[in-house]
């Protein structure tokens, strides 16, 4: 049986690194015990660096990410393109739980937004492929990017009726932990974005991964459930959660 999550966080992934996307990754998590963490990592993390071109290469596949989980015994909510079901259509712009446990990724959802400003490359999907499931003591559910984007600010946005579903799910969440998981590669302050889903949901926790530079306010981090926004800088960056069983510690 795998052990409750007790730790959730990201990793810092300068969009200028000259290091693969999975060097990196095992660099950041070398040594490091990770049997009770959850890492988000970013949007379309298979894509390198060419998320902004009409036909992107991926520069490693998910079973690639999958035995990097097996070594290091982790648990991993990762941005990846995923193939289209139907033939000739582009490829799915998705979320997987990758977790060294599990016997095959989970997919916990397809980007509905369809980015046409930045991404041409993947497809957008329905609401309905997006799922909040009960993980290891976690309510847990993913968005990626613009779908987590502006909550609450129209009730008749591109994504509101994805995201009303969703917040319901983690609103109701029992003795499981809420989490909100994004892969993303933002324009935006991710801190903004985290934050608008506090005031409905107060027991919410938001880990935003994102690619850009690690020292500016686009910078990936973790919101939990009582406390201000934490940044990841550098490397790994993982905070603890307030379990029901467990005094957060101060």
């Amino acid at each position: 049986m795998l052990d409750p999550i007790r730790r959730i966080g990201c990793i810092c992934l300068d969009a200028n690194a000259v290091v693969s996307p999975l060097d990196a990754i095992e660099q950041a998590i070398a040594g490091e015990e990770l049997t009770d963490a959850l890492i988000v990592l970013p949007e379309a993390l298979d894509l390198g660096d060419a998320y902004d071109r009409n036909k992107a290469t991926q520069v490693f596949r998910i079973s690639d990410l999958e035995n990097v989980a097996r070594r290091c015994k982790a648990a991993f909510v990762a941005g990846l393109s995923e193939k289209s079901l139907i033939p000739c259509r582009r490829p799915y712009n998705s979320a997987f739980l990758i977790d060294a446990g599990n016997t095959k990724p989970v997919c916990l959802s397809r980007k509905v937004n369809p980015d046409n400003k930045f991404a041409l490359w993947y497809s957008a999907a329905s609401d309905g492929d997006t799922q909040c499931i009960n993980y290891r003591g976690l309510n847990l559910a993913a968005l990626i990017c613009k779908d987590a984007e502006d909550y609450n600010v129209t009730k008749e946005g591109l994504c509101a009726a994805l995201q009303q579903r969703i917040a319901s799910c983690l609103k109701n969440s029992g003795r499981n932990t809420a989490v909100l998981a994004v892969p993303a590669r933002m324009k935006c302050q991710p801190n903004v974005v985290a934050e608008a889903w506090r005031p409905e949901i107060p027991e919410i926790n938001v880990i935003i991964a994102n690619v850009g530079n690690c020292g500016s306010g686009a910078a990936s981090g973790v919101l939990l459930a009582g406390r201000e926004w934490e940044p990841c800088r550098s490397g790994l960056c993982l905070s603890e959660l307030a379990l029901p069983d467990m005094p957060r510690s101060s």
